[in-house]
């Protein structure tokens, strides 16, 4: 894009400084974008910290503060690109096996004599499922490499055509806003395809794309069910539906989003036989498992600073359709070419939705499927809970700790675990137990102790200094003449407010004080020091 002397100089000499004070003090002179420059300004800053390797690029544009407030991170985003290339390799290395087999049939008919030209077999089912159609080239697209420097928004796509499987791996990103996830997915492919409706976002990632070295990318002015409509394929289609209304308000639930990707599965499985859907991490990610109809593969929970922000879905076309990947188990004998709406979760009985839990460098990962025989944890009864076969139910939890945990100094547990916010989202709680050598405190404290320091739990580690109870003397002897804390409530009577306000307690120093709730509904206190990812000497 074209930008004058003067208000490159002036980003230049001014980024590090506040952005407000700039607007109210800046002189305006001839030549100088203010309005421009100050949006150039924040964003660098922005993504200094979110984007540190986009903010390290010269020539990035970046666009009004809303797009740089609900962009990806550059953690996030690199973490769906690896999750992208693992996925479209499985699917091609499963494409090419059922290949190789049905070439090998072939064969044998053929030198046995059964075969001849008027009574060719058709493909298999599987076979027609799974094969790879890359994306159609839009020719309304323009390629990243041929952009003019100050370019248009280009056109809505048109006239597509299909591109011969000999092109390789295509990615569409249906909705493709700042462009952050598109630029890590696209590095992927070898073709990438970044649609986005609104023109001056189009423009706007035309620059970067360049600036950033995509060469292979291509951007389309166009909205997902445009795109759609005049026949666009690839092997994977992302989408990020829009989370706000008309208005600006937040929207959560995916029929309210833009695109609703429920009402579009079917054709999004015509385009392509991968798709990966970004959702709010505010929804119920079994529900949405099964909103989607046995289509979903992949559930990946994604938090990053221990604060959940995605849910990122992956379906595969054979499992809405109710075909197996070669290979894979039965799944119901759906018909071929149902379609995503008419097939219900029992066509996937027997495939596991694969959950991944992840917070920066922790990752946690079980099978989940909830139509799978169970057996009670407790009671050692068929019932949600631990499945026979490894398999997890989110709806389970714990009776307890049989740790002793007790307000009388006797207390046997020495160290506290609190699991990060993707765990606590996925609500594996009787997996934590089963992984690891500890127990939860109480039923739904979600608070787990173990008598020795357990390596590499994925949360965080506390060494527990004193228990006890909220009697005037145990809150007395317990605080010991602290004046503030950090507090948590897990399945408390109290508020977190509420509580310091009876302790009297300030916020913030060293200590962290848990309240909760053990086994035969005791409520007590427990007094902790946060321990460092160092270990210490037990």
């Amino acid at each position: 894009m074209l930008v004058s002397s003067q208000t490159r100089g002036f980003i230049a000499a001014h980024r590090l400084e506040n952005v407000r004070d700039l607007a109210l003090k800046a002189r305006r002179e001839d030549g100088l974008d203010l309005p421009f420059a100050l949006d150039q300004i924040a964003g660098w800053q922005t993504a200094r910290t979110k984007l540190p390797q986009w903010a390290a690029s010269d020539g990035i544009i970046y666009p009004p503060h809303l797009s740089m407030e609900q962009c990806s991170s550059q953690f996030t985003a690199q973490y769906k690109a690896r999750v992208a290339r693992r996925i479209v390799d499985a699917y091609l290395a499963a494409d090419a096996s059922a290949g190789s087999a049905a070439s090998v049939a072939s064969a044998a008919s053929v030198a046995s004599g059964e075969s001849d030209a008027a009574d060719t077999p058709e493909p298999s089912a599987t076979m027609a499922a799974s094969a790879p159609e890359p994306e159609t080239p839009a020719s309304a697209g323009t390629t990243a490499s041929s952009a003019p420097e100050s370019p248009t928004a280009p056109t809505s796509a048109t006239a597509a055509t299909t591109a011969s499987p000999a092109d390789g791996t295509a990615l569409a990103d249906l909705t493709g806003g700042f462009g952050v996830d598109f630029s890590y997915l696209a590095r992927g492919f070898d073709r990438a395809t970044y649609v986005e409706r609104q023109p001056h976002l189009c423009a706007i990632a035309e620059h970067n794309l360049r600036a950033l070295g995509l060469d292979h990318a291509r951007v389309v002015n166009a909205d997902a069910e445009t795109w759609l409509a005049d026949g666009g394929t690839a092997t994977m289609i992302f989408v990020d539906p829009a989370r706000r209304d008309d208005h600006g308000g937040r929207a959560v639930a995916i029929a309210d989003c833009t695109p609703d990707v429920l009402a579009l599965a079917d054709r999004l499985f015509a385009a392509a036989p991968l798709v990966m859907v970004k959702l709010s991490p505010m929804l119920d990610w079994r529900k949405t498992v099964a909103d989607f109809r046995g289509a979903v593969g992949e559930v990946h929970i994604v938090s990053t600073g221990n604060e959940c922000k995605e849910l990122l879905l992956v379906l595969d076309r054979r499992r809405a359709t109710g075909r197996p990947a070669a290979g894979g188990p039965p799944t119901g004998g759906t018909a071929a070419g149902a379609s995503a709406a008419d097939v219900t979760t029992d066509a996937c009985e027997g495939m596991p939705v694969r959950v991944v839990c992840v917070n920066d460098g922790d990752e946690l990962a079980y099978d989940y499927n909830p139509s799978a025989p169970s057996v009670d944890r407790m009671t050692g009864t068929t019932a949600a809970g631990l499945l026979a076969d490894g398999w997890y139910d989110t709806a389970d939890d714990v009776a307890g700790t049989d740790v002793k945990v007790d307000v009388d100094g006797n207390s046997e547990a020495r160290y506290l675990y609190e699991p990060n916010a993707s765990i606590m989202k996925a609500g594996c709680f009787a997996l934590i137990e089963d992984r690891y050598p500890m127990r939860q405190v109480g039923p739904n404290s979600h608070l787990f102790v173990s008598t020795q320091r357990v390596d590499g739990f994925p949360g965080r580690e506390f060494a527990i200094e004193a228990v006890g109870g909220l009697g005037k003397k145990d809150v007395k002897s317990l605080l010991a003449g602290a004046t503030k804390a950090n507090v948590a409530v897990r399945n408390f009577p109290m508020s977190v407010a509420q509580l310091r306000k009876k302790l009297r307690l300030g916020d913030g120093g060293d200590l962290y004080l848990f309240a909760t709730t053990l086994a035969g509904s005791r409520h007590v206190l427990i007094r902790t020091r946060r321990l460092s990812t160092a270990r210490s000497t037990d």
